[in-house]
This record gives structure tokens, C-alpha cells and sequence, in this order.
């Protein structure tokens, strides 16, 4: 039987079910990133100033775009969660997701928040500003309080500073300054209360209670009274502790759903203006552009359907491509 929610609540998990499905769209097709060091090497570079500045560029840019695409394909697998949770009725379930999506949010600000302020800094030189850029992208993507990883990102000579992990209290406690997340630490100890052995989390076990003489069990035994008392009935599922837990999450994991996604987008690349990479590196991008290789060999031509994908990778199909340009 499909539990039945209150009309705002139906439309909020509509409006997730839209999310989930645009940002999943978005995710789904393989992107491949390099994975740059764990360190910086601009002493083989101090000679050369653009070489250092291209150095930390590229550091930077790689690192930045493997943790905005793996944050991405984290909240749509946290989105798919709490959406098949709802489905199966699961109330424990139901805050235990909610409270990791609610988790990114505040970790993401935090992370994006010092991100955004370094390119702005034009006191400081490009260096500094690279160096901690570098810094805090690979706290963001390897902090860690696992002791084999420790151990292991250790041997790479990556300072402990930039393995320590963003702090989930820490984090909350900068979000609620933000005025439109005031509530967030009200939020995420309802949702901690649930999840850990406390209080909140053994009233999901029962459907309720009411006064009677008469406790009754499943095998037709009863306990009776001597005065009438609040008698506990546990059964499971609990179906309308499930739609309990979707009433009292669901607004404020789409609100967490549609922040963490703008914090994401408005994550910087690099810590550098678009000035300052065009200035020392002479290009947009920072990048040597390089045309995708094309086909060269007569008898490997004839063998490419012409609607085929393109061998290059372009994704294009080979008469739209290579084609073109080995006819011309």
C-alpha cells in the first residue's frame, strides 16, 4: 500500500524526483579527469615564473575538477537513497539519508566559501594564493581520520594539515550564520536524535499508544491491568511513523538538494582571474589546446562506417569529423 502524504509534502517529493532525474542525466555518461599529485614541485620550476604559475594552475584545475564531479555523482546517489527510503517506508532510513544530505550541505559551503575568497585577494601574490588553493582542494578531497589512509597519504609526503577533515560541527556552526540556513542545527539534531540510540529513535519502532486495561499480543495472549494505563503497540512497519519522517525531512532535503548544487556551481576551478591566466600563460584556459588526432591512413577510412562514432572521441559521428577534414 502507498503511503499517502500531505499535498506541500507530495509536491517537495515531486520536486525531488525532478532533481534527482536532471542531475543523474547529467552524471551518467563517463568523464574521465586526470588525478594531478599530492604535491607541488615548483622548485624544479623557480627559474621560470609562468612555468610555476602554469604549474599551480594545472595543480589546481585537475584537483578542483575531480571534487566538483565526484561531489555531484555523491549527491545524486545520496538523492536516489532517501527517494527509494520513501518508497520502501523505511522511518529510520528516511532521517538517517536525510541527514547525509543535509551533512554535504554544510561541508560544501564551507569548502566553496574559502574557495571563492583566494581569487579575490589581489593583495596577495599569485603564489600564495595557488599554494593555499592547493591546500585546501586536497584537504577537501582526502581529509581523512582513517589511520591506514593516514599512513598511506603520510608516505606521500602530504602535511597533516591538509588531511585534516572539515569538521561536520564546525561547518554547521558557519552555515547557520547564513541567514537562510539559521535552522540547520535545530534540523540536523532532530535528524542526529533519530539516528543515534536516543530518544527520538526508539519512538519509530511503535505505530503509538493508547489507554486501555488490555495489553494484547499477536498470539492471542493478553496482559491486563489493575487500572487502565498507556499500552505501546510495536509492529512492523510502522507505516505511519514512515510518513512521519517524510513530513518532517523532505522541504529541508530539497532545500539541502537545490544548496549543495549551488555550491557546487559556484565552486572556483583555479585560484587565479581569467586575467592573470591569460597574462601568464597565454591562453583562456591555461592550457596548451591540442586538436583531437585525426585519421591519417586511407585503408583505416574505409573501413569507418560513416555513422559510426568518430575514433577520435569527439562523440561526433565520423561523417560530421574526421571525415570532413581527411576528405578535404
Amino acid at each position: 500500500m502507498k503511503l499517502t502524504f500531505s499535498e506541500p509534502t507530495q509536491a517537495v517529493l515531486d520536486n525531488l524526483k525532478s532533481k534527482f532525474r536532471r542531475i543523474a542525466d547529467e552524471v551518467k555518461a563517463p568523464l574521465e579527469w586526470p588525478e594531478a599529485n599530492l604535491r607541488l614541485d615548483l622548485d624544479s620550476r623557480r627559474n621560470d615564473q609562468h612555468r610555476m604559475f602554469k604549474h599551480l594552475h594545472v595543480m589546481c584545475l585537475l584537483h578542483a575538477h575531480n571534487f566538483i564531479t565526484a561531489n555531484r555523482i555523491k549527491l545524486v546517489y545520496l538523492l536516489d537513497a532517501y527517494i527509494a527510503i520513501v518508497d520502501s517506508e523505511n522511518p529510520i532510513g528516511v532521517y538517517s539519508s536525510a541527514r547525509a544530505i543535509l551533512e554535504s550541505n554544510p561541508v560544501l559551503f564551507a569548502v566553496t566559501k574559502r574557495f571563492c575568497v583566494i581569487p579575490a585577494e589581489e593583495e596577495r601574490n599569485w603564489r600564495s594564493r595557488g599554494e593555499e588553493f592547493f591546500g585546501l582542494i586536497v584537504r577537501a578531497r582526502f581529509g581523512t581520520s582513517d589511520s591506514s589512509k593516514l599512513e598511506l597519504l603520510g608516505g606521500e609526503n602530504v602535511s597533516k594539515k591538509q588531511l585534516k577533515p572539515f569538521h561536520i560541527s564546525d561547518c554547521i556552526r558557519e552555515l547557520s550564520l547564513e541567514s537562510t540556513f539559521a535552522d540547520v542545527a535545530t534540523h540536523y539534531n532532530l535528524l542526529c536524535d533519530f539516528v543515534h540510540h536516543n530518544l527520538s529513535s526508539q519512538t519509530v519502532s511503535n505505530v503509538g499508544f493508547h489507554m486501555s486495561q488490555a495489553a494484547r499480543s499477536s498470539n492471542g495472549g493478553m496482559l491486563l491491568l489493575e487500572t487502565p494505563g498507556p499500552i505501546t503497540r510495536y509492529q512492523y512497519p510502522a507505516s505511519n511513523k514512515a510518513i512521519k519522517a517524510v513530513e518532517d525531512t523532505a522541504s529541508f532535503v530539497l532545500r539541502n538538494t537545490e544548496a549543495c548544487m549551488q555550491w557546487l556551481n559556484r565552486c572556483p576551478e583555479s585560484p587565479f582571474r581569467a586575467d592573470e591566466i591569460l597574462r601568464m600563460t597565454g591562453t583562456e584556459f591555461g592550457l596548451r589546446m591540442v586538436s583531437p588526432p585525426r585519421i591519417q591512413s586511407a585503408r583505416r577510412t574505409e573501413r569507418i562506417g560513416r555513422n559510426a562514432l568518430c575514433p577520435c572521441g569527439s562523440g561526433k559521428k565520423y561523417k560530421q569529423c574526421c571525415l570532413i577534414t581527411n576528405q578535404n
